[in-house]
């Protein structure tokens, strides 16, 4: 087997912004290996991930799926499955990597070499040649490469307002705190959540203050990279032509391009593009007028606005 650890593919980008989408059909390329749901539940059983070859097989072809992608086998949750396994981050790599921007940070060397170790291991079990993973939230860019040098990232952005009025009604934003105090600690100036505060502590203006400074932190990160190793993907363009903008990924990134969609992920474009303009039914002009004005150099530097 080649090198596993070279050059391993991390999809990035705001909860919410279609990285799962983007994320999923790389992810069906042969030869590519992800951090499992295995990963999560038992971080340091890399051996776990055995099943994915097992009960993957062309006998068997047994694996999980989201919920609302329609119905599931019985034991799903047990079933291989692409997830961003924070468990494993934050076991290997660093034990905040879940709740951090990680800025100015850098993995030690026996973080370091654990990560990649465990990386290496989870691909063999796997019998997988490359990683490919997905990260939302911060970039953690300079974190990432300090253990994986070549690392090749995909930003995908989407208009910040559907990311808001989503995560408003997102059930993993909500429990964990989202709507009081920012998701990840270390992204915000104290002097810019002082001011939120005095504003009146509004949910849809801290979601919009964290989409601006996500982005924003990913691509002052990124402007540190060779360019080959950074590519920005707006989640409009790739609904309105996932197989062009999938081959123009899989150029960029050293992959197979071709049959990435097939005629169901066709049929589901029109839906998700109208999905986009949600956000009019669900929030009050006032509020949509509010983090407009928040996220609007952005939002016009991307053309949303």
């Amino acid at each position: 087997m080649s090198d596993c650890l070279a050059r391993p593919i991390f999809v990035i980008g705001m909860p919410r912004s279609g990285t799962t989408l983007v994320f999923e059909r790389l992810a069906g390329i042969p030869g590519l290996g992800w951090l499992s749901n295995y990963s999560e539940m038992a971080p340091g059983q890399p051996w776990l991930n055995i099943l994915r070859p097992l009960l993957g097989s062309r006998l068997l072809r047994l694996e999980g799926r989201k919920r609302q992608y329609g119905r599931t086998l019985p034991g799903n949750r047990y079933l291989p499955q692409p997830v961003e396994a924070y468990a494993f981050w934050d076991r290997w790599a660093h034990p905040d990597f879940s709740t951090d921007f990680l800025v100015g940070q850098s993995a030690d060397r026996a973080r370091r070499e654990a990560t990649r170790d465990a990386v290496r291991r989870t691909l063999r079990w796997q019998r997988r040649e490359r990683l490919i993973t997905k990260i939302t939230g911060p970039g953690r860019i300079a974190f990432l490469t300090s253990i994986f040098p070549d690392a090749r990232f995909v930003h995908v952005i989407r208009d910040g307002r559907p990311v808001v009025d989503s995560l408003l009604r997102v059930g993993f934003w909500v429990a964990k705190g989202g709507l009081e105090r920012p998701f990840w600690r270390g992204g915000l100036d104290p002097a810019v959540l002082d001011d939120w505060r005095l504003h009146g502590s509004r949910p849809a203006e801290l979601a919009a203050l964290q989409w601006l400074h996500v982005i924003r932190g990913t691509r002052a990160e990124a402007g540190a990279l060779p360019a080959e190793q950074y590519v920005e993907l707006r989640y409009e363009d790739f609904i309105d032509d996932q197989a062009g903008q999938l081959n123009r990924l899989a150029g960029l990134l050293d992959l197979p391009g071709a049959g990435l969609v097939d005629e169901r992920s066709r049929a589901r474009e029109d839906a998700r593009a109208r999905m986009n303009e949600k956000y009019r039914d669900h929030l009050d002009p006032e509020t949509i007028q509010r983090i407009t004005r928040i996220m609007g150099p952005l939002l016009s530097e991307l053309h949303y606005v």
